[in-house]
Parts: structure tokens; sequence; C-alpha cells
């Protein structure tokens, strides 16, 4: 409560009080009184002149009568208060009787207080000082509110009201710079205000609020807020208010944080982030390591690779700081090709780049990446209209077989590194010793690799498929073999793997596929009516140009489709059910067979099986090694038996046709052919042969007609 003013108001001679009267006596009397106070006085003698004279000034004070003959005072104090310079002036009203009516409708008009004529001096004193001291309280509160205000207005802070339970918000006018809410619109619902919320934050601020809410905690958030197609970060700060239980609500502020936290990413920037390059820095790699190794991985590896550009000073030297730069600048934006969600890719300094591969499954996948990133680095580099060829050593680190210290990992790494480099460049070492023999191996294997490719080192075996019942060739599997000059016959089970994980699958398969095509139709022109089968990998048969490079080969060899299968193993078709059923059905479409090869050796259900639109089924070989048709008790022997059968009878019943691959003796060939496999395959028959030796085994079938088993039991004798 505010104390009684006991002392007259500081500097009355320069306060001016204006009085409105219609009687003179009175007019007169009061000016009296109110100039022995020390005031100055004008006087008036109606509400027109009180309206005109307080357009062109501004009185700290009015006595107004109510009771006048052209406007009373009532109307004239209404007239007075919608003046902008009145808004805060006291009116203090003069009746010559207690009229209750008119004193409320007094109040209702703004006036601040009101007389009984004739006024009594002292209680006149009393409401001049109470009203002007009244009002330079209220003058103060204004100013430091705007002040406040303006304050908040720099500072990009409001306040806010938030009841949870009827999902209503009141802010502060001043937000509406930021939040778009103006003095009139300050009250708005809560999901209006949420609508305005960024859609990746909206989810997070109601579980928030709702959170706080239950525990009737108080309240802290920051979120993105977007007001005319610009993004603001918001900070929203409140206490929780339990006072009335129906008006349980947040209290608090509300700030536009957007230029902090802009700073604070620059900053962030400028700590974890090489200026040149835009990568990651030293600092920001060792943290996140360390962070993996403080919860490391339970079922996979990861490795940490250092990258040194090979005769780096020179590249200096040639084009100066300013192309050495631009050479580093061009390696990381190659490298950053590498960095994913898991990934890491960070400069350390110079010419030295770090890089994390995570979660990998397998060591084998460690040599591929390392193999990619150095053919990146490799390709042709542009710089000043003249193309340099850059190459880089590679050091490599793997967890844990190196070490669960990130210290140890690191230092493992650059030493391997700084190996690489004394040994040529161009190349990787791992810290771990006998992961550099098996390296050194595939590396030679890939670069020899790549040469049987372009030298067409490859041929194409075949390998027969007989007809269960009559042993005669109906068919052939086309199997690739790699004659190297030097080391001879290479197993496709050691360049096979490395094919696929560097990419030449893909040519390896397109080459199969016109030389099994070219030669069937050969065949078939010589009257032997053959079906080849062709085992496609996982990249041909998910590449979005196989069908048409199928329909190509099969136009330019003329084969006949239906003298074409299509081998896919079961888990290739399990690994994206619905592309594979897409491709088999534009398979069967063209006019190709399908069939599903190693079946037994994966996954899949007979629920998947019977959604793929297959024409045969493979027995894996697995399964036909160990049959024995008289076995009775429970042995390997006996179940790979009833698997088998199981496998034909489930095969049969999806409309498939059976063939059994791996038959090696009469004993399995005659009980696949009691469960009536249509097909075998196998060493009984024939092994793998070139083409020369196959058309061999097909012309003396032809001439002799006798089936198969009878000519190589002619032969073996």
């Amino acid at each position: 409560m505010l104390d009684t003013p006991t002392t007259p108001h500081t500097g009355q001679d320069s306060i001016s009080i204006l009085v409105v009267d219609d009687e003179k006596f009175h007019q007169l009397a009061i000016k009296a009184l109110i100039s022995k106070f020390g005031y100055n006085v004008k006087t008036v003698s109606s509400g027109t002149e009180a309206i005109n004279i307080c357009k062109s000034e501004s009185p700290n004070l009015i006595l107004l009568d109510i009771n006048m003959p052209d406007i009373n005072g009532i109307e004239t104090c209404k007239q007075l208060h919608r003046q902008k310079n009145l808004l805060y002036t006291p009116i203090i009203m003069l009746t010559g009787k207690k009229d209750s009516n008119s004193i409320q409708e007094s109040y209702k008009a703004g006036a601040a207080d009101y007389l009984i004529k004739p006024v009594n001096e002292t209680i006149l004193k009393q409401r001049i000082e109470y009203a002007l001291y009244s009002t330079d309280i209220l003058q103060r509160l204004i100013t430091n509110e705007e002040e406040l205000l303006e304050t908040q207005c720099i500072a990009h802070i409001g306040s806010f009201r938030l009841y949870p339970e009827s999902e209503q918000i009141y802010i502060s006018s001043n937000c509406d710079n930021f939040l778009g809410i103006i003095a009139d619109d300050s009250k708005s619902s809560l999901e209006s205000f949420k609508q305005h919320i960024h859609s990746d934050d909206r989810t997070h601020y109601t579980q928030t609020l709702e959170t706080a809410f239950i525990n009737k905690s108080d309240l802290t958030i920051e979120f993105r807020y977007i007001y005319n197609d610009q993004e603001y970060i918001l900070l929203q700060q409140g206490h929780y208010n339990e006072n009335d239980i129906h008006k349980k609500h947040y209290k608090g502020t509300i700030q536009d944080v957007t230029h902090d936290r802009k700073i604070m990413d620059s900053l962030q920037y400028s700590r974890y982030y090489d200026q040149l390059t835009g990568l990651t820095n030293r600092a920001y790699f060792e943290t996140k390591v360390q962070q993996i190794l403080n919860k490391p991985p339970e079922d996979s590896l990861f490795m940490v690779a250092f990258i040194g550009i090979d005769n780096f000073s020179s590249i200096n030297d040639e084009l100066g700081h300013k192309g050495g730069d631009d050479v580093l600048v061009e390696i990381a934006k190659r490298l950053k090709e590498f960095e994913n969600n898991k990934n890491i890719v960070s400069r350390f300094s110079g010419d030295i780049f770090c890089i994390l591969i995570r979660e990998l499954k397998h060591i084998d996948k460690c040599d591929n990446y390392l193999d990619n990133i150095l053919d990146c680095i490799r390709q042709p580099l542009s710089i000043k209209n003249n193309n340099f060829y850059i190459t880089a050593s590679i050091g490599a680190s793997v967890f844990p077989l190196e070490s669960d210290n990130l210290n140890q990992l690191q230092i493992g790494a650059e030493s391997a590194m700084m190996l690489a480099s004394e040994h040529g460049g161009n190349q990787f070492i791992y810290r771990t010793r006998c992961m550099n023999i098996e390296t050194r191996k595939r590396l030679n294997l890939l670069k020899d690799l790549r040469i049987a490719i372009k030298d067409k080192q490859f041929v194409v075996y075949y390998q027969a498929q007989v007809n269960a019942q009559t042993l005669k060739i109906i068919g052939m599997e086309a199997l690739v073999r790699w004659i190297h000059p030097e080391h001879g016959l290479i197993p496709p089970d050691e360049f096979i793997p490395i094919a696929e994980d560097s990419g030449l699958i893909d040519d390896i398969d397109n080459y199969v596929l016109q030389s099994a095509c070219k030669q069937n139709k050969k065949w078939i022109d010589m009257g032997h009516d053959l079906v080849i089968s062709v085992n496609v990998s996982a990249s041909q048969f998910n590449n979005d140009d196989f069908i048409p490079l199928l329909n190509c080969i099969i136009n330019e060899t003329k084969l006949p489709r239906n003298h074409l299968e299509i081998e896919v193993t079961e888990s290739m078709a399990m690994k994206d059910h619905q592309n594979t059923i897409k491709i088999l059905n534009n398979l069967r479409s063209a006019g190709i067979s399908t069939s599903i090869d190693d079946f037994g050796t994966g996954y899949s259900s007979l629920s998947q099986l019977q959604l793929l639109p297959l024409d045969t089924l493979k027995v894996d070989q697995s399964f036909v090694k160990r049959i024995k048709k008289n076995v009775k008790d429970k042995s390997t022997s006996y179940r790979n038996s009833e698997i088998a059968n199981a496998v034909i009878a489930m095969s049969h019943s999806l409309g498939l046709k059976v063939i059994a691959e791996g038959v090696e003796n009469m004993e399995q060939c005659e009980f696949l052919q009691n469960q009536n496999s249509e097909l075998l395959q196998g060493y009984l028959f024939s092994k793998p042969l070139p083409a020369s030796e196959f058309e061999k085994l097909l012309e003396s079938q032809k001439i002799n007609g006798i089936p198969i088993w009878e000519f190589s039991k002619k032969k073996h004798h």
C-alpha cells in the first residue's frame, strides 16, 4: 500500500490545474483555494471550452463540474480521456449533491475521484495531492514497463502463461516480432501455437510439456518455430503454479535464442571442423571414437584408417600452397562420399586424413573399403587445367584385433600408413601382421582380376543336367573358370567374392551370359534340345539394366527364350523378397524360366517360397551327398534323406520341377529317382567340362543313343 503524502507535491508551481465550472462563484472560490496551495490554475465555463483548450495544453489535473448546460461533465470526461495527451490525466468530478448514480457514471467515464460542492479546503487539498501522487506512481510504472518491454524486445524475450488442461496459452504482445502474436491476439489455443512449431520438434514439445505437467515440475524446452517462412529457435522456461485447483498453469518466459545458437554453432564449428576442407577435425574424431570405445560393439568390428597423400611435398612445390590446398579440398570431397551416419571422415593435419568405418561384420569388408578409398583418390584430378594422378598410403587398425584403446588404435594406423608409404605408396597395410599376408594376396588377386577381364582370361565350363528317369542330357549349367597365365586354374570361391566386393562381377556375369547363350544356340543348331542354366550375381540380378541386357543378348545370339534358365541363390532371393518377386515376374513375362539354387542353405520359409514365381528348385548338394537309401536310424544320412524327400515333395506341391545337384553315386541316383526328382546333376554323370569336351559328350549320346550313365561306364572301363 502506498503511504499517504504528508508534504506538498514537489514542483507545485509547475503543476497546472484546469477548473471547469459554469457557475462563476464556484470557479473563483475553487481557484482561490488551489492558488493558495501553490498550483497554477486556469478556469473555463463549459465542456466545449475544456475540450478545445486541452487540444493545445495538457494540464496535470482537471476539476470538472458534472452539471453544465452545453455538454455535461460526464460526456466531457469521456471526450477528454479520448485525447492522447490526457490518457493518464486525473479528473476529479464536482457535484452539488451526493447523487450516487452520477458518481457511478463518472467513474465509468474515467474519473479518478469526486467532490461535493461547496468544497472543503482540507478535503480539496488532500484529494488533489492523492490524485497527483497516484498519477506520478502510475507514470513511473508505465515508464518502467515501457523500459522493460524495450529491454525484452532487444533481448527477444517475452512472457507467457500456459494452461495445459484447457490447452490455452497467453503470450505477451512484445513477442509479435518472432511469434506473430499481437496484443489483440495474445490468447490462443495451444494447438494453434503448436502448428507453428517445426514438425520435427512438435512431438518432442508435446511430450516434454505432458511429462512436466504430470510431474508438476518446471518446464524448460528448446524448439524451432516457423513464422512468415522464417525459422526461429525459441527457449521456453516456466514455473509450475498450483494456487487454484482449476487453474494449474505454467508462467515464465519465452525467448528467441536463434542468434545465440548461431554464435554457439559457429564456435562449435571452429572447435570441431577443419576450416579448409569442411571436414571434422582430430578433436571431433577422437571424441566420437572414444564414445564408441566406452560402449564397444559386441557383434561387429570397426576400423580406424590413416590416409596420407603420396609425395604431397612435391605437389606443393609444383602447384604452390594455394594449389596444394585445392588438391586437399578435392581429396576431402572424394573422401566425404564414404561418410554417413555411422562412418566419419576427418582431416587431422596437412595431408593426413582419417576415416572411421563402423559396423563391419567381416574382416573382408575392410579390404573392400580400403580398395575403394584408394581407387577414389587415384581418379584424375584437374588443377589449373592440368590433370594430376594422385595416390595415397593407408594404414589401418581394426578394433578389437589391434587394440581397444584409442591411442593405440591411432598409433597403429599411423605407423602402418608410414610403412605403406615406405613401400612405395598406393596401397594399404594393416597394423595387424596376420591380416597383411591375406591382404597382399587379395590385393594382388584383385589387380590380376582386372587384367583377366580385359584380356578375356575367363572360360565357361558346362556341367550336364540329366533327365532323372532316362539319364539323358537335357540341359547344362554354365560355370565360369579363370585360367590365370601364371597360376593356372583359380577356383571360383577364391575370385568370385573379390569380384563381388570390387564391383567387377557384372563384367564377368555379362561374359558368361553372352558365351553360354551363344554356345547353346550352336548346340541347338546341331540338333541337341538343351536348356542352359546360368547363375547370376545379386549385383547383376538387381541391376535395372539386367532384363534389357538379357533381351539384347538373346536377340543377338538368336537363342530361343525357352532354352535359357536364370538361377538365383536362396539367400539372394530372400534378401529383398518384394523386389525379387518383381524381377522374377519380369523374367517370366520375357519368356525366361527361373530356378532357385542352393535351396536348404538359407532361411526361407514355405510361405515366402510359394510367393516366388519360379519354375525349378535345386536341392543343395550338402543334402544329396549324405543320402543313403536303407538307413533306418536317426543318423545324419537318415536326416538328409528325409530332408531331401521333404523338399522334393514340397516342390511338387508348389508346381515346381526339382533338380538335385551333387549326385556322385548310383545309390543317391536311385533314391532321387524313386522320389520323382525330374533332373539330376553331379560328378556321377559329368564333371564341369570346357565346351569342346562337353560337345563330345553330347555327340556320343546322339550317335550311340545311350544314356550318359552308360557312356560314362564304358568310358571308365
